[in-house]
């Protein structure tokens, strides 16, 4: 690679070849050494970005690793604390007697709601099941009330008497709540079971005229014509 132009002529005497050739060889040679020099450097350089590369790639992982420690480790203090809050309170509350009367309170309010709603559903199954349809009814009562008129009625080859509360020209949010009084007084009878207590055999709601409750019918008069007539037969 030298070049001294004794050195090169030289080295061309000894090995027999004309001094021009050896210096244009050696010319060559230090180019394509020149140029695997660079291509050497710039890979060195290219490795040397990729490292960086890399390293800034990584201190971006570190430092959101490290975020998410700080986030996760506030998260916990977080949640230590509101742990810690919550046993305070709780203590607080034991201690606290009216607490525990107003937690039973609500606890009875919901049990009674619940029952409620349970007797409004066995009102409405009442009124679906004792739903009947005489085979005939007499238009003239034979007994009147406040709200109802009394009425004989044909049902199953049977004398029956039916209650007949008028709805004609009631307007609709009094008509809910007679329909409800209704299905609270059929719950009741349904349930009564006794040789003097008459006997309910069933509704009629199909009629927009009137609700009926359909009773046995007895023919001895009524309790105040009974009443009466002992009455009359003291004095």
């Amino acid at each position: 690679l030298s070049e001294d132009a004794v050195a090169i002529t030289s080295v061309a005497v000894d090995a027999h070849v004309p001094p021009t050739e050896i210096a244009t060889e050696l010319q060559e040679f230090r180019l394509e050494v020149r140029q695997g020099l660079a291509k050497l450097d710039q890979g060195m350089r290219a490795m040397l970005e990729r490292k960086n590369s890399d390293r800034q790639h990584l201190r971006s992982i570190m430092k959101a690793v490290n975020a998410g420690v700080r986030r996760d480790e506030n998260l916990l203090a977080a949640v230590e604390a509101g742990a810690e809050r919550d046993k305070q309170i709780l203590a607080a509350l034991n201690r606290d007697g009216s607490f525990k009367e107003h937690v039973k309170n609500i606890s009875d309010s919901l049990e009674k709601k619940l029952q409620h709603g349970a007797a409004r559903r066995d009102k409405r199954k009442n009124l679906k099941d004792f739903e009947i349809k005489p085979e005939y009814v007499d238009p003239d009562p034979f007994a009147r009330g406040g709200q109802a008129v009394v009425r004989l009625a044909e049902y199953a080859a049977e004398t029956v008497c039916i209650k007949c509360i008028n709805m004609v020209g009631v307007p609709a949010a009094e008509r809910m709540k007679m329909y409800q009084s209704f299905a609270t007084e059929l719950s009741i009878m349904v349930r009564l079971r006794h040789p003097r207590i008459v006997q309910v055999l069933g509704i009629i709601t199909t009629d927009a005229t009137y609700l009926g409750l359909v009773m046995e019918y007895m023919p001895g008069g009524s309790l105040r014509q009974a009443l009466v007539k002992e009455e009359l037969s003291i004095m």
